[in-house]
């Protein structure tokens, strides 16, 4: 497999697992490779790393939950995997912007689940004229 497939099979099982105990070692092997060799990889591709990815989709998964009708602050935390309801209510207030008690349709950030898709085109094209002007400026300079 490659980086690519890797990193996709990874995000699959993150998004699987959200409401579990996620451990790095599963997650990373599921990209054939060493938990610290993983996670580099996760950072620079991804530009976030495993925990701030699994702590935004969390989160984003707890403000649709508490949108629903009857459901507790208390439950959802839980659910999230958070260990008490002041811990939870203090990151949601930090990634939302309002507490869970006040979340509204609307008023909530949705962070979505990432994916990789790659497009390579072409590249630019170079200006001649512009490395010509600057390359015969700097050489008249010096004279």
């Amino acid at each position: 497999m490659n980086w690519i497939q890797c990193l996709s099979k990874a995000l699959g099982y993150i998004e699987k697992h959200l409401t579990d105990d996620i451990d790095i070692n599963e997650v990373s092997g599921q990209a054939y490779t060493s938990s610290s060799h993983f996670q580099l990889v996760f950072h620079l591709v991804m530009g976030l790393t495993v925990g701030e990815y699994v702590r935004n989709r969390r989160l984003s998964l707890a403000a649709q939950d508490l949108l629903q009708p009857n459901s507790r602050i208390i439950d959802v935390a839980m659910r999230y995997q958070y260990d008490t309801q002041e811990s939870f209510s203090k990151a949601f207030t930090r990634f939302h912007g309002v507490p869970p008690s006040k979340a509204q349709r609307g008023k909530v950030k949705l962070f979505h689940p990432l994916s990789i898709n790659v497009t390579i085109q072409g590249g630019f094209d170079m200006s001649r004229t512009l490395i010509d002007a600057f390359y015969w400026n700097d050489i008249e300079g010096q004279n």
